[in-house]
């Protein structure tokens, strides 16, 4: 299931947001098999086309060496400009860095179901619940930092 803050941003049509989530999706779904590849989905079936979405290519030129590094800088530059040649470089990168196992499933939880504790592809994220049985996602707010930091500093 998407989370609420993916489903809130694609019912308000907010593409910023709808971007700076699926940066965050990366942070803990780095195979792109996951929630990352849910989140997209979900918006594309509920009104937000992948030219919305993705952002015309900056021009830049995509290394496509196999590194920690380079799949790093990808994916920070995704923060100013979310194009689909930069994310399908990312994805061709992490085919080979973080390959799904074989025998894992998608969006199954662990055997430490009552520890929020659930597996999305390769990655995982800890989860916490409130009261109303929302899923606050922390690893977003914290993805959210790295960028916003990643733009002062570089700026």
């Amino acid at each position: 299931m998407p989370s609420v803050n993916i489903q809130k941003a694609a019912q308000n049509k907010d593409v910023f947001k709808i971007r700076s989530y699926l940066i965050a999706d990366i942070l803990v779904d780095k195979s792109f098999s996951g929630i990352f590849k849910e989140d997209f989905e979900y918006c594309l079936k509920n009104g937000i086309s992948e030219d919305e979405i993705y952002e015309t290519h900056d021009n830049k030129t995509l290394s496509n060496e196999v590194s920690e590094e380079n799949y790093d800088n990808l994916h920070a530059d995704l923060a100013s400009n979310f194009s689909k040649e930069r994310v399908e470089a990312l994805k061709k990168i992490a085919i080979k860095l973080y390959p799904p196992k074989p025998n894992s499933s998608n969006n199954s939880s662990s055997s430490n179901s009552s520890s929020n504790y659930q597996r999305y592809g390769d990655s995982a994220r800890h989860i916490k619940t409130d009261k109303e049985g929302n899923k606050l996602i922390y690893v977003i707010v914290a993805g959210v930092a790295v960028l916003i930091g990643i733009i002062l500093f570089a700026g």
